[in-house]
């Protein structure tokens, strides 16, 4: 699945860096005229302007919204997502962005009267090439759209067969003997699959000020699901030790879905700056690097990738890193003794 952190970036820096500086700039000139007290029909043409900017800042941060509301494999309903209902998502997305950024761009500073009311246009240049997003860009967002839609229907074909699996494992061992196998497969398909998704998706979203709308609209889902799970009937007839079975299923799930690598990115990008230093890395700093990232670092469930990959907790095998360093240590060298300089007498000639 192509990184959807990429796909995001080239939307950002071609259009939101310019979206962005415009609305601060018309900002602060509304707000430098306002604190100097004058008369409202000077302030009206940097009023205008600044709404304007403003509205092409939100309607860019809605197209933003729309594309990471897109791009799931569940719907507000809890249902597949439709690969066909995705990339309509995605390129009304992509068109609200260019269409702010044309606004945006095309603003320009002449500001006339029309009919001679106080009612204030601007002139919109759309002729202009650099007011919208590049061919080539255009082009390269919409090479990524079938290779997104491939990787949901992938991830949706791949959780159906583990689900399978893992109900068939289920009953074979005897863990739900009060039910039946359809009424666990819907059970976990339909309510507790999408409740621990969404979870997982907002607790991987930021808390910047910018996501704000975003998590709110997770929320709000996983709100909804919460209740919907609630009323479920195998909810009250599962035990706890059934109900916690499930959903570490769900959990293991949910996490497989990955819309972005940029902490892995990020990571390999330190690293190869590094490489292209003066001084370039040994290979001890990297034995020790590739050691700190496979047993101590930890996600969000608190497993270390060691322990994600052999699918067992800490043991003798995989013993916590600061302890063992701390057991393993030895005694540092000392430093080097230098040989005392002579004494020097001082004289002075009479």
């Amino acid at each position: 699945m192509p990184d959807l952190f990429h796909f995001k970036q080239v939307l950002a820096k071609k259009a939101g860096t310019v979206i962005g500086r415009a609305w601060q700039k018309s900002l602060k000139l509304f707000k430098e005229i306002k604190a100097t007290g004058a008369y409202y029909s000077e302030r009206k043409p940097y009023e205008d302007r600044y709404l304007i900017h403003d509205n092409c800042h939100k309607k860019y941060q809605n197209g933003m919204d729309l594309i990471n509301k897109a791009i799931h494999g569940f719907d507000i309903i809890g249902q597949w997502k439709n690969p066909v209902e995705i990339r309509r998502q995605i390129v009304k997305g992509i068109v609200m962005i260019e269409e702010a950024l044309v606004v945006c761009k095309g603003l320009t500073k002449t500001l006339k009267a029309k009919n001679q009311e106080t009612i204030s246009v601007y002139e919109i240049e759309r002729d202009k090439q650099e007011d919208s997003l590049d061919v080539k860009d255009v082009d390269k967002l919409f090479k990524q759209i079938p290779d997104i839609l491939e990787g949901v229907t992938q991830w949706q074909s791949w959780t159906k067969k583990r689900l399978t699996k893992f109900v068939d494992q289920c009953f074979e061992q005897g863990v739900f003997p009060q039910t039946t196998t359809i009424k666990v497969k819907s059970y976990l398909l339909y309510n507790l699959l999408p409740l621990v998704y969404w979870q997982t998706i907002l607790a991987r979203t930021s808390s910047k000020k910018r996501n704000k709308h975003l998590r709110n609209y997770y929320k709000k889902l996983i709100r909804q699901f919460e209740k919907k799970l609630k009323e479920h009937p195998l909810t009250e007839f599962l035990t706890i030790e059934q109900k916690q079975i499930c959903y570490d299923w769900c959990e293991q799930i949910a996490r497989t879905f990955q819309r972005s690598s940029s902490q892995v990115e990020g990571r390999n990008g330190y690293l190869a700056f590094v490489h292209k230093a003066n001084r370039g890395m040994s290979n001890q700093r990297l034995e020790v690097l590739t050691t700190v990232h496979n047993f101590d670092i930890r996600g969000l469930d608190g497993k270390t990738p060691a322990e994600r990959l052999f699918g067992k907790p800490y043991n003798m095998d995989f013993p916590d890193l600061f302890e063992f360093v701390l057991e393993s240590v030895t005694s540092f060298p000392e430093p080097r003794h230098h040989k005392p300089k002579p004494l020097q007498a001082l004289t002075v000639r009479a």
